[in-house]
């Protein structure tokens, strides 16, 4: 056999391939992602993001977490995109399997993106964190949030295992800034289907 082969086929002391080796070497290096409590006092927020991976929104969440800002000054935040972007050290989003491009339409010309938030919503009752506080705040990233000046309504308010929501519109809920209770999450994930069909008739 030539010594070509022999070292091609070469393993090093742990029994792995020297080629496999070398493709350790090129896998993309993360920080260990950020870990939270598990254990959190009443009122506590669980507040989150949609970014676009792409544009301008990125830099806008990169220049909030740098100043404790919006999201960043709750108890626990995360980010969600549909790719794995780095944000800083040890955070990174969590992946929604859904393109997050849609139309402008309807009377007001927003963005027609029910389908992109419904996925969105998926996505954190999956992850679950959310079930550790009494409070879920759904934020734009360009939209103007002060943790602190919210957790004073709120702390009148029975949040938590009541089924609580805040309409910050008189026409209804506005996207921007979406406040639930625990338990309004639950029941919307328990009933997500019969919420979709009610509304869909009213439209």
């Amino acid at each position: 056999m030539r010594a070509a082969s022999t070292k091609q086929n070469a393993t090093n002391a742990n029994g792995s391939s020297t080629a496999d080796s070398r493709a350790l070497l090129l896998l993309p290096w993360r920080f260990p992602p950020k870990r939270f409590p598990d254990h959190f006092g009443p009122g506590s927020l669980y507040c989150y993001a949609l970014m676009q991976p792409t544009g301008q929104e990125p830099r806008l969440i990169k220049m909030q977490y740098q100043h404790k800002a919006s999201i960043f000054g709750c108890e626990e935040y995360a980010l969600y995109s549909n790719a794995t972007i780095d944000i800083a050290p040890g955070l990174q989003t969590y992946v929604v399997n859904h393109s997050l491009q849609c139309e402008v339409g309807g009377e007001f010309k927003t963005a027609l993106n029910l389908d992109i938030f419904l996925a969105v919503w998926a996505k954190t009752i999956e992850v679950g964190r959310y079930a550790l506080h009494d409070w879920t705040v759904k934020v734009d990233p360009d939209c103007v949030f002060f943790p602190t000046r919210l957790q004073a309504p709120l702390a009148s308010l029975q949040g938590g295992d009541h089924a609580v929501y805040l309409n910050n519109c008189k026409f209804g809920m506005h996207g921007p800034l979406e406040v639930l209770s625990r338990k309004t999450v639950q029941v919307w994930a328990a009933g997500a289907q019969q919420c979709q069909d009610h509304f869909t008739k009213l439209c």
